[in-house]
């Protein structure tokens, strides 16, 4: 699945991060341009884990019933998937990258083409686990799956509208801009909008838009980070619990 749509995503952002003037900066235009396409680019790794959710369901079941038996500790359990989530997200979002990124030229030009190509993985990569990491706790935690549902839907919404991508951060209303912190989705367009921008004729739009708190790359990856431990912490707690609740 993430092969299949990076390269859709590919065809359809074909080199939306191009400049097309000779000094190879960005107008204002084209950095709203990439702007709207890594706020599409964002949408898919939070997204994408509801196909999982009924392998997560059954799980769950699968689970119980082992732990009835005494093989193994729930929290075991939570680990290993915890784990297996890790590794699978890494390999998955570097394939995505090597597409995406060279599709729709997506590179800073004040930096080397390694350099950008590693901070935009990164943050690929910490999105791809938050995104799972959040619709797999919602799972365990709650006693049906389509209340895991519901409840995922309506947080990774309301995260996604909080983005900063579709409404700038400067032009959110008091309510909105105070409750954008919580939005990881926040974290992972701003972080991967500076990887890109920084440096470069448009980084001016960061501080237009809103988009430069925090102001680093590696900041938002910290709290992108901080984001997977406290919601992995979360699931674990919740599978230790699942013979309780059975």
């Amino acid at each position: 699945a993430h092969l299949l749509i990076s390269i859709v995503t590919g065809v359809i952002f074909w080199a939306s991060g191009a400049p097309t003037n000779d000094n190879g900066g960005l107008s204002f235009e084209e950095s709203s341009k990439v702007i709207r396409t890594i706020t599409f680019l964002m949408n898919i790794p939070y997204l994408l884990p509801f196909t999982s959710m009924s392998v997560f369901a059954g799980d769950k079941r699968f689970c119980v019933a082992e732990s009835a038996l005494g093989l193994y500790k729930p929290w075991m359990y939570g680990v290993a998937e915890v784990f297996l989530e890790f590794t699978f997200l890494i390999f998955a979002s570097t394939i995505s990258a090597c597409i995406t990124i060279p599709m729709c030229s997506l590179w800073n030009t004040s930096q080397a083409p390694w350099m950008s190509f590693l901070a935009f993985l990164s943050m690929q990569i910490a999105s791809g686990l938050v995104g799972s990491i959040m619709v797999f706790c919602f799972t365990m935690s709650t006693p049906t799956q389509d209340l895991a549902f519901l409840v995922s839907s309506t947080v990774v919404t309301i995260s996604l509208s909080l983005s900063g991508g579709f409404l700038a951060f400067s032009e959110m209303g008091s309510i909105a801009a105070a409750v954008q912190w919580v939005s990881p989705v926040k974290y992972s367009v701003q972080g991967i909008l500076l990887s890109l921008l920084e440096g470069t004729t448009a980084e001016k739009v960061l501080e237009i838009t809103g988009i430069n708190t925090p102001s680093t790359v590696s900041q938002n990856l910290f709290v992108l980070f901080g984001i997977f431990a406290l919601f992995s912490v979360m699931s674990i707690v919740a599978i230790s619990r699942l013979k309780e609740v059975r």
